[in-house]
């Protein structure tokens, strides 16, 4: 059996409350890296704790209560206004399949706005990019084939 491994971190970003950032990511062992030239700019990654290279969202306090990180609320009140912050994680278990996944988060006052993408979104978009249905195309996983493969004759052209 394996495991998922993978890598994750941000863009690096404007912290207007450090020691904030800092006590809100201490529970989770998330690594704060300043940048080399701008003090004020910070990039994140899961640091050495991490099991399996990516954030850890949900951790065990020392009390055994379930802690879950979110961005949202353990990152964003820290951050300039105004300033994007952009998480990627990527990883893969072996060849069976890979993933991974991006979200942008933006503050805007004590609101938190977000947009997530994922990896698996590229069959929908390229079965309407070119005219195919989803089925046809296979998944980057195991030893999958497209739908249509037993019948190459009807497996429609695409288009574009």
């Amino acid at each position: 059996m394996s495991d998922w491994k993978g890598s994750a971190r941000t863009n690096y970003f404007r912290v207007v409350d450090m020691e904030g950032l800092q006590k809100a990511l201490e529970p989770f062992e998330i690594d704060i890296q300043t940048h080399p030239t701008e003090p004020d700019y910070v990039m994140l990654h899961p640091g050495n704790n991490s099991q399996d290279g990516g954030f850890e969202w949900i951790i065990e306090d020392d009390e055994g209560m379930d802690l879950e990180f979110s961005f949202e609320d353990d990152v964003m009140p820290f951050v300039a206004e105004g300033e994007v912050v952009v998480m990627q994680e990527c990883g893969a278990d072996k060849l069976r399949y890979l993933n991974g996944s991006a979200q942008a988060y933006i503050r805007n006052g004590e609101n938190v706005d977000v947009v997530t993408i994922g990896l698996g979104g590229i069959y929908k978009l390229a079965a309407k990019q070119f005219g195919i249905d989803e089925n046809e195309i296979a998944s980057c996983s195991y030893d999958d084939l497209p739908a249509s493969k037993d019948n190459q004759a009807q497996r429609p052209a695409p288009k574009g």
